[in-house]
């Protein structure tokens, strides 16, 4: 394999650097679309904010929003966080993390504007704690694993819950020492039966 190649995929594998891209994908997006709806009103997209009709700002921020969130959705679900699961709760949770998130940012952005005044320190701060919001919150709630306990309990119960099968090649995927755990128990089962 060439070098290039190897750091590529190396590059990939990480989680963090596939929900920035995410991130950056999914900000041009939002913008796009927003942008979208202010030529579809007739409102160049260099006007002030000022000159632009209220219904107008509100529409293409809030359609911006909507279609930004939904994208982000399906690039974190599948490619960020390669989450199988089919789940209505967990799109749910998505959101819950982007509403809290929206909150948080509105609420500092109004508090440093108050207290510091600096327009481009306080967009670095806002957009540094909402990045580390957002990957936490989508890595720990919204796109979480289950523990090995609550996923045996909930395969008895649960026939659409991913076969021994799919969750070696799942922990595989993780690698470490849980994939070569379930391995050697899975072993042990087979030589069990024999």
């Amino acid at each position: 394999m060439s070098r290039v190649k190897e750091f590529l995929v190396r590059f990939f594998k990480d989680k963090r650097v596939r929900f920035l891209i995410v991130g950056g994908l999914n900000t041009v997006v939002g913008i796009g679309v927003t942008w979208i709806v202010y030529v579809c009103f007739g409102v160049s997209i260099f006007a002030s904010k000022e000159s632009m009709p209220l219904h107008v700002i509100v529409i293409g921020t809030l359609t911006g929003q909507i279609v930004g969130t939904v994208h982000s959705y399906f690039w974190n679900k599948y490619f960020t966080f390669r989450s199988k699961k089919k789940s209505w709760a967990e799109f749910f949770r998505f959101v819950l993390v982007y509403a809290v998130q929206y909150g948080v940012n509105l609420g500092l952005t109004t508090l440093l504007d108050k207290l510091i005044a600096i327009p481009w320190l306080i967009t670095v701060v806002v957009t540094l704690v909402c990045t580390l919001l957002s990957y936490f919150g989508h890595n720990l709630f919204s796109f979480r694993k289950k523990t090995e306990k609550a996923a045996a309990e909930d395969a008895q119960g649960d026939p659409s819950a991913p076969s021994d099968e799919e969750q070696r090649a799942e922990a595989e995927e993780c690698g470490g020492p849980q994939g070569e755990r379930e391995e050697a128990d899975h072993d042990d089962r087979a030589m069990g039966q024999k």
